[in-house]
Order: structure tokens, then sequence, then C-alpha cells
């Protein structure tokens, strides 16, 4: 403490500990959201520590802030328990994700199959493809939905199989649209 004016007592500005915010935590379970779609408790402390490494704020503080933002907090949405630990959102992430499966379900219906033959004539050239993988190329070009997923075991051959597809969808003049999610 310095001696101020009339005897009391200044705090430099570099010994205020910042408090750790409801707002504060909302901001850094954002920042997780935008990587991924929820997070756990222990995640959010982890994060909010890191925040706040360095700036004299200890880990009581921090565990108060994060425990009180995530049973108060009007942003921050209680999910299920996964593997034994609650797993939370944000009402931001709820909200994108409505969105997402309403456009999935305006594209169900919305397209007409590839023809049998466009199919037939992809799966044709590619003497290697498993049964599984075959049905999965017919899966994904016979259906009426403008939305298929695929899922598999790493080393199954989605991307191979994906490819198959792909040359069906081209060659049937229509241009395809594709992501994955790791």
């Amino acid at each position: 403490m310095l001696a101020g004016y009339r005897g009391r007592s200044l705090t430099p500005d570099c010994l205020l500990k910042p408090e750790v915010t409801t707002k504060a935590v909302e901001d850094v379970a954002i920042d997780i959201t935008n990587g991924s779609s929820h997070f756990s408790r222990t995640e959010l402390l982890r994060r909010v520590a890191e925040k706040y490494q360095a700036t004299g704020v200890g880990i009581s503080a921090i565990i108060s802030a994060v425990d009180h933002a995530l049973t108060e907090s009007q942003e921050l949405v209680a999910l299920a328990t996964q593997r034994g630990e609650d797993r939370y959102t944000t009402k931001e992430m709820l909200g994108i994700e409505r969105e997402l499966l309403n456009s999935i379900e305006r594209a169900s219906g919305a397209r007409k199959p590839l023809s049998i033959h466009a199919v037939n004539g992809a799966i044709s050239k590619c003497t290697t493809l498993s049964p599984q993988q075959r049905d999965a190329v017919i899966h994904i070009t016979r259906t009426n939905d403008r939305v298929s997923c695929v899922n598999g075991m790493a080393g199954t051959g989605k991307t191979f199989m994906l490819g198959v597809a792909r040359e069906a969808i081209e060659n049937a003049g229509f241009k395809r649209r594709s992501f994955s999610c790791d």
C-alpha cells in the first residue's frame, strides 16, 4: 500500500485483482463452443483458469465463479451427463443446432434420387468396394433426402466410398457439396 491523500492508503492498479464475473465465464464458454458444441465443468474451469493466469485470482475464486455461472447464468444450459460428468452448452449453440436440424428436416425428401444406371456405372468402375461400401454408395445416391450422413470407424474406407459416390453424382450432372467432422 502507498500512503495517499490525508493518510488514506492507495492501492496501485497493478495490485488489484480482477473479478471473475458471470459474464467473463459466459465469454469463456462461448469461446469453447466456437470449437466444440458442449463442454464439462472441468473444461470450463481449466479455460477460465487459463484466462486468469498470472492475474492474482485464486483458484477458489475461479471455482466459485464457474459454479455460480453454471447454476445461475441465463446463457449457459445444462445438458446430460456423459461418462459421469455433466455437460453444458450455450443458448447460442442450442439455437445454431436447432437451425441446422430444421434445415435438415426441410431438406428431407427434397430431391430425386440418382438413376440406378448412374450409380451402378460408378460402382462398376471400382472393383474393390466392399459390400458395405457399395450399400453406402447406394444409400447416399438413391435417397430422396438432400442431406446424407455416413459414419464409420477409422480406416474402414469412408473416404474411398465417398469418392465413388462423388463420381456417380458428378456423372449424373449434379454438383456435390460435402463436409466432414473430426
